[in-house]
């Protein structure tokens, strides 16, 4: 993002924002040091996230929907300022709550960890879907030939975003593959 002479010093924090609002943060606090002229205090915001795939129930037609893997949380690499006022402008913020670490003292992330957050945003995952199932759930069948029948999940195939169930109609058992979107859990 910037690079300066201060920027060896800054160290990485987590932040703590509104839920499913990460992305307005980060976009927030990048234009804060834009506005504010921070380009010597805030050198960078992360938002690791995660594709999934999400399946239109009425349509069936699959969407990759973009969500943050720590839900609630960015990371930055900051220059704190011994008078805090870098803190208190990032801090006043609508999304923003505050920093991780101790009452008002933020609490910089280790070097190990500040390397695994790294890992996540540089190795994004392939799309997995955005439901999964576990081998014995039960689960109500909605569409299709067996509608209304409930079954036993046997194998979740993520990648196609189908199900394999065992499902019991006059004491006899069926093995048989059902879309996600043709399926709800049961409680």
């Amino acid at each position: 993002m910037s690079s300066s002479s201060n920027e060896h010093m800054a160290e990485w924090y987590s932040i703590q924002t509104t839920n499913g609002q990460e992305q307005e943060a980060k976009t927030a606090i990048l234009n804060l040091r834009e506005e504010e002229g921070l380009q010597d205090s805030i050198f960078d915001v992360l938002v690791p996230t995660e594709d999934l795939i999400d399946i239109n129930k009425r349509t069936g037609k699959k969407k990759i929907i973009e969500k943050a893997i720590y839900s609630g949380y960015i990371f930055a690499k900051i220059l704190l300022d011994p008078h805090n006022v870098v803190l208190s402008k990032i801090q006043s913020l609508n999304m923003i709550y505050g920093f991780v670490g101790y009452g008002n003292k933020p609490v910089p992330l280790s070097p190990k960890d500040v390397q695994k957050i790294k890992e996540k945003v540089a190795n994004k995952p392939a799309p997995k879907f955005k439901k999964t199932f576990t081998k014995g759930e039960t689960v109500l069948i909605k569409e299709g030939e067996w509608k209304q029948f409930t079954g036993i999940v046997e194998a979740d195939n993520i990648k196609e975003g189908t199900l394999t169930l065992t499902v019991t109609l006059f004491k006899r058992k069926y093995t048989v593959d059902v879309l996600y979107v043709h399926v709800e859990k049961t409680e």
